[in-house]
């Protein structure tokens, strides 16, 4: 990016960041939790993920300031510095097992009976295969597609943060009390990352999943019919408390619904999911704004998407159950 001097060489960058951006860092924290934890997973995935959002807050408060002062170019050079020492730090401390040093995952052995997402623990040997579906199994179940659907269709209703500021001053909020909502917005999702890790350890992922996605469509029917500077800002604060469900959520979602027997693999294809709603949200909802000149298109689009996610996700985890059933009739 810093040596670019063409359209093109800008689109290379992207695409190599697109490309290994996930792999280096999500992916790896889904692998890394996944071995080291079969209790508080969804806690300590929250955790995870709230580190995200705040260095993403201090690169956002740093970088533009040296861009600023010394051009895109030392923006994107301190990028490189900052991500390198991130990856090859973590290359150098990260262990893929506890049993790497001489230890074993937290709570394993324990009693898994109230944790709705940890794996039931029982008296077999530590060598035996966890539970869940193969990859192989996992492709050709419907399980899969209605679940990629549904992280696909509240993903793109994610991009809308792209849109947020824009469409807060649109309603009549000047610039600098959507700056100042914004910024207590940003803290909020750092909290409710936490937040429902740990609820969903309680109550497990598919309850927390389906409650944080009501919300979510709550907060752009409330978009959609007031101008309230008061109410807008309830309704922003009710969506970023969910906007944060992707990066929490379906990683759980995918553990509830497939196991952990391949979960890694499993998991490799279904992320993409995420890069395909990135891909379609965010132009979508940006061209349905400079079609119609106003957002309401926009955020009826996204109730609608939020409407099929919740749909899918009914479809998967019920026939995940019809799955289950039949096994036990069977047995």
């Amino acid at each position: 990016m810093a040596k670019s001097t063409s359209l093109w060489s800008f689109y290379l960058a992207a695409s190599l960041i697109g490309l290994m951006l996930m792999v280096s860092t999500s992916m790896v924290s889904v692998t890394m939790v996944n071995n080291w934890f079969e209790r508080k997973y969804g806690t300590v995935m929250g955790i995870v993920a709230a580190s995200m959002g705040l260095s993403g807050v201090i690169v956002n408060a740093v970088i533009p300031s040296v861009v600023e002062n010394n051009g895109f170019r030392a923006g994107y050079y301190l990028m490189a510095v900052l991500y390198g020492a991130a990856v090859l730090g973590g290359a150098l401390l990260l262990r893929d097992k506890p049993e790497d040093l001489g230890t074993t995952a937290y709570g394993k052995g324990e009693s898994a009976i109230k944790e709705p997402n940890a794996t039931l623990v029982t008296n077999e040997s530590d060598e035996s295969v966890p539970a869940g579906m193969t990859f192989a199994e996992a492709l050709r179940s419907p399980i899969f597609y209605f679940a990629a659907i549904a992280f696909v269709s509240f993903v793109m209703v994610s991009t809308f943060t792209q849109q947020l500021q824009v469409f807060l001053v649109s309603s009549g909020i000047n610039i600098v009390q959507v700056g100042a909502m914004m910024s207590i917005a940003s803290v909020a999702i750092i909290i409710a990352k936490i937040t429902m890790g740990t609820v969903s350890d309680k109550v497990g992922s598919k309850t927390t999943y389906a409650g944080l996605a009501i919300i979510f469509t709550s907060a752009f029917v409330i978009f959609l019919s007031t101008s309230s500077p008061i109410i807008l800002f309830i309704a922003l604060l009710m969506y970023y408390v969910c906007a944060g469900t992707p990066n929490v959520m379906h990683q759980l979602i995918a553990l509830d619904l497939f196991g952990k027997k391949e979960f890694t693999a499993i998991w490799g294809v279904l992320s993409v999911a995420a890069n395909v709603g990135l891909a379609l949200g965010n132009p979508v909802l940006g061209l349905l704004y400079d079609l119609t000149g106003t957002y309401d298109l926009t955020i009826i689009v996204c109730i609608a998407l939020m409407i099929i996610s919740l749909i899918f996700f009914f479809l998967a985890t019920h026939s995940k159950k019809k799955e289950y059933q039949s096994v036990e009739n069977y047995a």
